[in-house]
């Protein structure tokens, strides 16, 4: 799917989600951020990493995912990583995002 930005990232979710295979785990950018879509892919059990906007709240009162925030010393950037990887530390979760 090419997408040329005829309308918002997040409206594609629901077809790029189908397009992450059973074991892979979907890394998305900024334009996806949004907590209804990791709550979809939570319930669905598709793993996932979505770099999420400075302003989004990351205090939640459940466990379907966890905010994972790091920064790059390089670019001098901070990243905060949404993430439903329960298994995987916050050092891997960083490295997943930045080499991607």
């Amino acid at each position: 799917m090419i997408h040329f930005g005829q309308g918002h990232d997040a409206k594609f979710a629901d077809s790029v989600q189908m397009m992450i295979p059973e074991n892979g785990i979907g890394i998305m950018d900024r334009g996806f951020a949004s907590w209804q879509c990791l709550d979809q892919m939570s319930l669905t059990g598709t793993k996932c990493l979505v770099c999420i906007k400075n302003n989004m709240k990351t205090e939640f009162k459940h466990d379907r995912y966890r905010v994972v925030w790091f920064c790059d010393v390089e670019s001098r950037s901070e990243f905060r990583i949404a993430t439903n990887l329960a298994e995987m530390t916050h050092e891997d979760i960083c490295n997943i995002y930045r080499y991607r």
